[in-house]
């Protein structure tokens, strides 16, 4: 289990310790690094949690092969073939509008010697040191679609969403009629990267894709926090 996975599931706890008297809770368990609902509450309500604002809002796996095609992971329980897609979609579209764009315009190789990797990441650094970009080892872009992150939870089978030091948010309906603003930040962006497997110092075999957003006002209320729970929970 890696330390984000940890560290969300301490999360999770701490919010489920915090409502577990309030009779709104459809049971204790956590969906963890998991597929499913990371809190469910009564009448299967799900509520994504994050512990912070800067956690990625889903992770896929992707590969393009040698007819330029792009594809994801396969269907799984952690991977919703729907969600899958609509990552898939979204990197099109950005390729399609600007060609030479991604990684600047040169695509790293893959499950090629350390040589060449290193000599292509230091050319990618550079390019991304000039744009201004940071120095981040990733390439990132902000999408139109300022919904896709909500429109992935609730895919997911979530009505609510709760970040760390941000409050709780909902996402399609405000079910419980609780007073919490919906999830709406100012952007949502992608980030792809290259991912190594195996011991340090290996060259990267696979591309990842996730998303994040920015830009969120903080909500009046939260779940993890007994004195600043919803109204109607205190």
């Amino acid at each position: 289990m890696t330390q984000a996975s940890i560290s969300g599931n301490k999360y999770e706890k701490k919010i489920i310790d915090v409502l577990i008297d309030k009779s709104v809770l459809q049971n204790t368990t956590t969906a963890g690094s998991g597929g499913g609902k990371d809190i469910t509450l009564i009448g299967d309500i799900g509520v994504e949690c994050k512990t912070r604002a800067s956690c990625e809002c889903g992770q896929k796996d992707i590969k393009l092969d040698a007819l330029g095609k792009w594809s994801g992971p396969k269907p799984n329980k952690k991977s919703n073939p729907l969600i899958t897609e609509r990552f898939i979609e979204e990197l099109k579209l950005y390729v399609k509008k600007h060609p030479d764009g991604l990684f600047y315009g040169k695509m790293p190789p893959l499950n090629t010697t350390r040589e060449k990797f290193d000599e292509w990441e230091k050319e990618f650094l550079r390019k991304k040191k000039e744009n201004g970009d940071g120095n981040k080892k990733d390439y990132r872009w902000k999408i139109e679609d300022s919904d896709f992150i909500l429109k992935n939870y609730i895919i997911k089978g979530n009505s609510y969403i709760q970040i760390g030091k941000k409050g709780l948010y909902y996402l399609d309906n405000d079910i419980f009629n609780w007073g919490v603003p919906k999830f709406s930040p100012e952007y949502v962006e992608l980030r792809i990267r290259c991912k190594r497997r195996g011991k340090k110092g290996c060259c990267p075999s696979s591309l990842t894709l996730s998303a994040y957003f920015g830009g969120l006002k903080e909500s009046p209320y939260s779940l993890d926090d007994k004195d600043i729970l919803p109204i109607n929970l205190q």
